[in-house]
């Protein structure tokens, strides 16, 4: 969006209901969810493609457009609240800390990246 004019321009459009905005350098963290039958937002357009919508997080590179990555919960998952960017975390995490009830889910890092588990 141009602060100045107003004017609006897309740049990707995303599998879901886009809830939560980080950047990082040109990359964009989108957060996606699906939309409940009961929720405010069934009656809004995205609701037609309701059989469709994904929930996870999309990264978008903003010079091109062109979605570069997802990361999609399949189940367990149906809303993404907020999403952030944590530079230099070499082993995120999801889920209850280490030794406590609940799951954690690793997302490992390519050999290499900054993200590269030891």
């Amino acid at each position: 969006m141009d602060p100045a004019g107003g004017r609006r321009e897309a740049v990707a459009l995303v599998p879901g209901y886009a809830r939560g905005l980080a950047f990082h350098r040109q990359l964009a963290f989108v957060g996606l969810s699906r939309i409940r039958e009961t929720a405010i937002f069934g009656g809004a357009p995205i609701a037609a493609y309701h059989d469709r919508l994904k929930c996870g997080v999309g990264v978008i590179d903003v010079t091109t457009g062109t979605t570069v990555a997802t990361l999609e919960f399949i189940n367990g998952v149906e809303e993404i609240f907020d999403v952030q960017v944590v530079v230099g975390a070499r082993c995120p995490t999801f889920g209850s800390p280490p030794g406590q009830a609940g799951e954690i889910w690793l997302l490992p890092g390519r050999p290499g990246s900054s993200l590269a588990s030891s």
